[in-house]
């Protein structure tokens, strides 16, 4: 007996798998002959019997581009599209983000509502939009077809965009915000790059479909307002003798046209992309992050205008400038009551435990930035004081062990794991002049986080420091460090949001050197380490 087995490699089909693959098979078949034989007639002379025309030509194609004014429909197709490409971008993108991150009432209704002109069919709402537009006097106008294409390709840029802001970590906003970025730099730097495939694909699909858009069009739309799609509708049965070349010549423009724009837009783009993913968090999820300190120009930087979405944080400092008091002893900062603020001395146990009583209430904490420095001492290590040391070290060392500690409570209590963000300086391995009590404070702030990265990194807790050089508000030349200037305070909060972020998630007990290659530089003069700010 001689068994003949299946050859490896080839799949099992089903008798009712090939049925499938048949048929579609069939359809497409069917669908390259429709196609194709408009295409051959656009190029014959004559062609009413047999597989092929008697004889092919180009005429065909000028003749309509004449006929037809398709320069003139080409230019109005283009114009209209783009406008509404670009006016559902500039409203869509920011409502896919709201719809995305917020949680409000009526969100579902409002859901639903998007979806109906996208799910029925235009015609259903083509004919009352369009007896609206005629009544303001907007029908026949560019800016009416342009209105009346918004209608459906709003709601479509919302229903595209808003699964690719949810695919978003929050976290990565919210430590963006936290760490001194603002509302234009975080759209610019996080957002936008993240969100771009989302932004194209739903760019390019809004151009298709405004191009493919017959219905709408058609009914607002007069001669010198009309896309490509009306005009060919127009031509094939309107009125009067045409001839068939001339009109599939003029079909053909518009499906390759439509294909070109097809073929860009699956390049941005995967359409399993579109379906929204159910998400484990609500779409508001927001907790508290925590943020104390401030000083100097890069530090007031960082920690002025914290997150205005997605993120509440509580600051903490010495400086009462610009409060305004609220209940509690909370105040609200610059006018955003997400950024709150409660004076007190870091450096006082009984202060750090009414904060975290305050985040305890408020839903927890996320990300701790030890932001706290007294920087203004600069007096020699033979003159300075018992009583100055022991301030330096308080505000700057002291402060940050009674909010770490409370912080790692925090997360070990609750069974979840936390970031704690320091920031160090130069001087914790290399001594400024005149500043001995500062630079052992930052040394101490590297060794908090490396003791607490050894023991509780088993918990998911992670602590990490930024050394930064020569922050200043304004960037300027700097000939102490290698890369020739100075280092701005948006740079540092990079460097912040990084380590704060899952990115950074096999990152503990790190010193990440935002310097300028000052530590790589061998010596530095002393007339040079006078002018380091940090």
């Amino acid at each position: 007996m001689t068994a003949v087995s299946r050859p490896r490699g080839l799949p099992r089909v089903r008798p009712g798998g090939w049925a499938v693959w048949l048929f579609v098979a069939f359809f497409l078949l069917n669908l390259a002959a429709l196609i194709l034989s408009v295409v051959v007639n656009s190029f014959g002379t004559k062609w009413f019997g047999g597989w092929l025309p008697e004889g092919f030509t180009g005429a065909w194609y000028s003749d309509a581009w004449a006929e037809f004014a398709l320069g003139d429909v080409l230019t109005a197709t283009l114009e209209i599209t783009l406008i509404v490409v670009a006016l559902s971008l500039l409203v869509g993108v920011p409502a896919g983000y709201a719809l995305a991150r917020r949680d409000f009432p009526g969100r579902r209704v409002v859901t639903v509502l998007l979806l109906l002109p996208v799910a029925l069919p235009p015609i259903t709402y083509g004919i009352p939009l369009a007896t609206v537009l005629y009544k303001v006097h907007l029908a026949g106008t560019m800016t009416g077809v342009v209105a009346a294409n918004l209608v459906p390709a709003l709601p479509f840029v919302v229903l595209v965009v808003t699964p690719f802001v949810e695919q978003i970590d929050a976290n990565v906003e919210s430590a963006a915000r936290m760490c001194g970025a603002r509302t234009r730099q975080v759209f610019a730097r996080v957002l936008v790059p993240l969100l771009l495939p989302g932004i194209l694909a739903a760019g390019i699909l809004v151009l298709v479909r405004t191009v493919a858009m017959f219905e709408l069009t058609f009914l607002v739309a007069d001669a010198d307002s009309q896309t490509l799609i009306v005009a060919l509708y127009g031509a094939a049965f309107t009125p009067g003798i045409r001839a068939a070349q001339a009109i599939d010549a003029m079909a053909v423009v518009y499906m390759a046209l439509s294909a070109v724009l097809l073929v860009i837009a699956l390049m941005f783009v995967n359409p399993t992309q579109i379906v929204a993913q159910v998400r484990e968090a609500r779409p508001n999820e927001r907790r508290p992050v925590r943020l104390h300190g401030g000083a100097g120009a890069g530090h007031r930087r960082r920690g002025a205008d914290r997150p205005r979405a997605g993120a509440a944080v509580r600051r903490r400092g010495r400086r009462r400038a610009r409060r305004r008091r609220g209940r509690r002893g909370l105040a609200v900062h610059d006018g955003d009551r997400r950024v709150a603020t409660m004076p007190g001395d870091l450096a006082r146990e009984d202060v750090a435990d009414a904060v975290f009583a305050r985040l305890a209430r408020d839903g927890g904490l996320d990300v701790l930035v030890n932001n706290a420095a007294m920087t203004g001492v600069r007096t020699p290590f033979a003159d300075i004081g018992a009583g100055v040391w022991d301030a330096v070290v308080a505000a700057n060392l002291r402060s940050a062990y009674l909010l770490s500690v409370r912080a790692v409570r925090h997360w070990r209590d609750a069974g979840r794991g936390g970031a704690i963000v320091s920031l160090s300086s130069p001087g914790a391995s290399r001594a400024h002049e005149n500043q001995s009590a500062y630079d052992v404070t930052k040394a101490g702030i590297e060794a908090l986080s490396r003791a607490i990265a050894v023991e509780l990194g088993g918990l998911g807790i992670r602590a990490n420091c930024i050394a930064p050089a020569s922050v200043v508000e304004e960037v300027r030349p700097a000939t102490d460090l290698p890369a020739g200037r100075t280092t701005a305070p948006e740079e540092v909060a990079d460097a912040a949001l990084f380590l704060a972020s899952p990115a950074a998630a096999q990152l503990n007990g790190h010193v990440l050197r935002v310097d300028g290659g000052l530590h790589a530089r061998l010596r530095t003069g002393p007339s040079e380490e006078r002018g380091r700010d940090s």
